[in-house]
């Protein structure tokens, strides 16, 4: 279904109340660890979820917006924000640590009840669970692989990544497969850069068409994010939450549109 155009008053919302949630983030300084990337994920199947959502119609016209482009980005950032920042008030008050552990359970019980009423809006088909199954488990086994393979080559920068850097090369490879579900095995149509560049690259170079463009959308985005991996664990005390945070972000980016990709090729 065709989605309403967001209006000033949406831009300022959503940009605005992302802004101001930022702003304070920045002041209060909340801790940055290697589990903020871990906390982020959850949320990135938020995001996805509820402009699936947006694009089912669920919402009233008057919210919709707000989910159903490029604003629920900003939209899902400023409630995730301002819930870490209630989380360390709270631990605070009680002398504890928040180091993303809150964030992440919270995050993880949103997407739990938004993927409920996600699945009951699916029209399931034969071949849909090998989908919602498949999907994740294929960009799991290629993902591992290639961050053994960062083990090798670049032993330090694997010691010091850990699990967030193999969840950031699991990201992009998950959002890789999914979109050549769509292109390869569904013959959508698919306005996404990554998308673009890897018909470009095939019309290009030329690309065997028993493989289709699917491995473009694969293959580089999982080598790219090794790479990313083992930059961004290089550097200085002072520059660890940028490099932490630029972590998190690659999952979100990768996670959300992975999952949203899932959901189009189900519903």
């Amino acid at each position: 279904m065709p989605l309403a155009d967001p209006t000033p008053l949406h831009l300022l919302a959503s940009l605005g109340t992302a802004a101001f949630v930022l702003v304070l983030l920045v002041v209060l300084r909340p801790p940055v660890t290697r589990a903020t990337p871990v906390a982020f994920t959850p949320w990135a199947c938020v995001a996805a979820f509820t402009h699936y959502l947006a694009l089912e119609g669920i919402y009233p016209p008057t919210v919709e917006p707000l989910f159903g482009g490029t604003l629920v980005g900003p939209t899902v950032f400023a409630l995730a924000g301002g819930l870490w920042l209630l989380f360390r008030g709270l631990a605070v008050v009680r002398d504890r640590e928040e180091r993303g552990v809150y964030l992440a359970a919270s995050g993880a019980g949103v997407a739990l009840g938004l993927g409920v009423v996600t699945v009951s809006t699916l029209s399931f088909q034969r071949g849909d669970a090998f989908v919602l199954v498949g999907v994740p488990t294929l960009a799991l086994v290629l993902s591992g692989v290639g961050y053994l393979s960062l083990g090798l080559v670049d032993p330090p920068g694997f010691a010091r990544a850990r699990l967030a850097g193999y969840l950031v090369a699991f990201a992009q490879t998950f959002d890789g497969v999914a979109s050549a579900l769509l292109v390869d095995g569904l013959g959508r149509e698919v306005t996404r850069p990554s998308v673009e560049v890897a018909f470009a690259i095939a019309g290009t170079v030329g690309s065997p068409e028993l493989l289709g463009v699917g491995w473009l959308l694969v293959v580089p985005r999982l080598v790219l994010s090794l790479v990313a991996v083992a930059a961004l664990t290089r550097g200085s005390v002072e520059t660890e939450v940028y490099r932490v945070l630029a972590l998190a972000v690659l999952v979100a980016a990768g996670v959300a549109p992975g999952v949203t990709a899932i959901l189009e090729a189900t519903g």
